[in-house]
């Protein structure tokens, strides 16, 4: 296997294309895992968290050498006493129980994840064992003397990761290997069951209706028209312009967000993916449409120490 090394690294001080080309690779990364879109949410709601994001280099690498691998992270409490007033809880899944964690804990989860409905590690899926490998090994180190976060973690939430992405196995896999000398408990659970659509290559969205039970039909075209007399078309966009990504952006990603969001957040986010994304608009439609054979995310935790602590059972 090959022999990589993690290292935090500052998100400021990764470059826009090597990030989205460690995107690209994997083939499990979706528009949430781009550069833009973390770009923004720090931008937007960097206060609610503490940025940690880690790259992987070749074990004899000197320090700052380009990544085979970005695995964006963050930490924070699980539960902060803002997250009402920014919608910056992670939802809960539908109905399923997860393990609870006590709101104290220090977690660290996926970068941005409040508003992603995916995550991932970016990388070549071949070397996502050794990428993991990697993580684990910085993860059990001892925080670095100049962390400005010192204090150890308590659980590692990593949530948002997609039935069938290799990173999940690959993630398991090194956790569960150090699982029992590190005195960790490692927990995976199906978060949340998440709607899919997919349709036919090549029909337009009159086709997808026409296909389509009468009363959801009705309903579909009944908010349609709502929202066009909004003033705002919220079907899928065509022309990979600023512009109508931007409408794209609003309906998907900006519009979820509660009204008790902050007008300056919303707006800041807003503009920088419009202005980000728009070379992205095909990517965004391939995902959309493409068809996801297992519509599940599963939530993948780790705690330390947490034989006796039931805060750490995650």
């Amino acid at each position: 296997m090959r022999a990589l090394r993690a290292e935090r690294r500052p998100f400021d001080t990764i470059a826009e294309d090597m990030w989205n080309r460690l995107a690209e690779r994997n083939p499990w990364a979706t528009p949430f895992s781009l550069w833009a879109f973390h770009r923004a949410w720090w931008d937007a709601y960097g206060e609610n968290a503490h940025e940690q994001t880690v790259v992987v280099v070749d074990g004899d690498a000197p320090p700052g050498s380009d990544p085979v691998a970005i695995v964006p992270l963050m930490h924070r409490h699980e539960v902060e006493t803002t997250d009402a007033l920014t919608r910056t809880t992670i939802r809960p899944g539908s109905g399923l129980e997860l393990t609870p964690v006590e709101p104290t804990a220090k977690a660290i989860f996926f970068g941005a994840s409040y508003h992603a409905d995916y995550a991932t590690v970016l990388a070549d899926p071949r070397d996502l064992p050794a990428v993991a490998d990697a993580l684990v090994d910085y993860l059990a180190a001892a925080p670095a003397a100049d962390d400005p976060h010192p204090a150890e973690w308590d659980v590692v939430d990593l949530r948002r990761l997609r039935c069938g992405d290799p990173s999940a196995e690959a993630l398991a896999a090194a956790f569960g290997g150090r699982e029992i000398s590190e005195g960790w408990t490692l927990n995976l659970e199906r978060e949340d069951v998440c709607p899919v659509v997919t349709v036919p290559a090549g029909a337009s969205f009159e086709e997808y209706l026409a296909g389509l039970g009468k009363k959801t039909r009705h309903e579909i075209r009944r908010k349609l028209r709502r929202a066009e007399n909004a003033g705002d078309d919220p079907r899928p966009v065509s022309s990979a312009n600023a512009s109508s990504v931007s409408r794209y952006v609003r309906r998907a990603l900006v519009t979820r967000i509660d009204s008790s969001s902050t007008t300056v957040s919303r707006a800041s986010w807003t503009r920088e993916m419009s202005h980000h994304m728009a070379g992205w608009n095909q990517k965004i439609e391939r995902t959309i449409s493409s068809p996801i054979t297992q519509p599940q995310s599963r939530r993948l935790t780790w705690c330390s120490s947490c034989a006796t602590t039931a805060r750490c059972a995650a």
